[in-house]
């Protein structure tokens, strides 16, 4: 049997990034409807709290757990992509790069040109801050404000504790997302 020939790195590096980027395109698509279903659930908890003034508002406590499962799910993706997104950079473009020169010039390094990495990955903050973890904050100061019973206060107190972990959770991913880039593109290279 005759063997296939030899294998063009950069024909194998462009199949495997056009492999990538459609994962990154799903993970986009899935964070968008995790985005859809924590805006309609954390609107119907709201509005179903204050929009009536005989509703407990231990209600609220709903929103911790709502907005940790969605935000984790979020996170995910994000990190995900993030890791792709650095794979890309990192790996394979230096290799198609070295196949034709460095006159090609990536989407990623042409929108990062004119501006700090820093910048781009910032949109992280408060977007999430926002979506994730303003609706759960409020939910916790408003039922602290009317906690009435050691029950009450138990509840509340695990759901600081979760809220916490998940707060967490988000500030190693932004550190992770806005360190020195692998460092420094591993010294470029």
């Amino acid at each position: 049997m005759a063997s296939p020939g030899p294998v063009d790195p950069a024909s194998v590096a462009m199949q495997e990034f056009i492999s990538l980027r459609a994962e990154i395109g799903t993970r986009t698509a899935s964070q968008n409807g995790v985005i859809n279903i924590a805006v309609v659930a954390v609107g119907a908890i709201g509005g179903f709290a204050f929009g009536s003034n005989n509703v407990n508002p231990l209600v609220l406590l709903i929103l911790v757990p709502l907005v940790v499962a969605t935000g984790l799910q979020w996170l995910d993706h994000a990190h995900s992509i993030y890791k792709i997104g650095t794979y890309i950079r990192v790996e394979l473009w230096p290799r198609v790069h070295g196949k034709f020169g460095k006159s090609i010039v990536s989407y990623e390094e042409f929108v990062l040109l004119d501006q700090p990495r820093w910048r781009e990955r910032s949109v992280l903050v408060i977007p999430f801050l926002i979506l994730f973890i303003g609706p759960g904050a409020v939910g916790l100061v408003y039922v602290a404000i009317r906690a009435s019973n050691a029950l009450t206060w138990l509840a509340w107190s695990a759901e600081v504790f979760v809220m916490l972990y998940f707060i967490s959770m988000w500030v190693s991913f932004l550190r992770e997302a806005l360190r020195s880039d692998v460092v420094a593109d591993r010294d470029s290279t």
